[in-house]
């Protein structure tokens, strides 16, 4: 699942209505879920985007690779109104704590530093991003996960000669939607990396599984990890083997022997 945070309502609607969301139960927080992506609407500042996922993790959060998602609109000194900006450095300007998420993919735009504020910025000391929710979805989503798995996308709604006072809630919603391009590159880009890092934890279980029972040199432990991941492939919904093997003694024979198993399964074409 991937969990997407947005501070107003007006920075949720087309998201919602792009990703056909659909709204659930009552509580402290608007809740609107599909069958990938469920979002809230956390309300203005640090404190309240921190609860709303906070919240979100007690609702709905159990998988071990959710991603977290912060969207919404940012200030900057100089880069243009609509631009679609990644963070990699979310700082919370009151505290100076700091975070630095992990970006392991082609980020579908540029990338700046955040600095998450107490009060409205009318003006930009720095050429970096500006934002009152940042820190506190950042700060509490990674309780919950990985900082791979978790990115505050802001598109510039303001700047030097674009004031905030000019930005009202209809010219939100068309920012918003000018980027959907983008923040579908990012939620697909966030569905891979899951899928790697579940591969990747799955792999080292079942390498452990084998080193329990057999010695391995460096050498086959490649071989092994090779055959490991074109079962995985071939077989995406099969059980590792293992027990199939019991009464091989001899660690060459048993990886000869699941080769020969993985050759002989079906090709599958779907």
């Amino acid at each position: 699942m991937i969990y997407v945070v947005a501070a107003l309502r007006c920075e949720a609607k087309p998201l919602i209505a792009h990703y056909q969301l659909k709204g659930v139960g009552k509580g402290p927080f608007p809740v609107y879920e599909g069958e990938d992506i469920c979002l809230v609407v956390s309300g203005v500042g640090k404190v309240a985007a921190a609860a709303a996922t906070g919240y979100m993790q007690g609702m709905r959060g159990d998988a071990e690779f959710d991603a977290w998602l912060n969207i919404g609109v940012a200030g900057h000194r100089t880069r243009s109104v609509g631009e679609g900006v990644l963070a990699h450095k979310v700082v919370d300007e009151a505290c100076a704590q700091r975070w630095y998420p992990t970006i392991l993919f082609d980020s579908p735009s540029p990338t700046e530093t955040l600095i998450t504020v107490d009060q409205p910025q009318t003006v930009y000391p720095e050429c970096f991003l500006y934002d009152m929710e940042g820190a506190g979805f950042f700060g509490s989503a990674v309780r919950f996960s990985t900082t791979e798995l978790i990115h505050c996308f802001k598109i510039i709604s303001d700047n030097e000669s674009s004031p905030a006072e000019w930005v009202s809630e209809k010219h939100v919603v068309g920012l918003i939607e000018k980027r959907l391009g983008d923040i579908d590159g990012l939620i697909d880009a966030l569905t891979v990396l899951q899928s790697q890092l579940q591969s990747e934890v799955a792999g080292q279980d079942d390498m452990a599984t084998f080193a329990g029972r057999w010695r391995l040199t460096v050498y086959q432990r490649h071989r092994l990890r090779r055959l490991l991941q074109r079962w995985r492939t071939l077989a995406p919904d099969g059980t590792i083997p293992v027990n199939d093997f019991h009464h091989i003694r001899a660690t060459q024979e048993m990886l000869d022997a699941f080769q020969r198993k993985i050759e002989a399964l079906p090709i599958r074409f779907d």
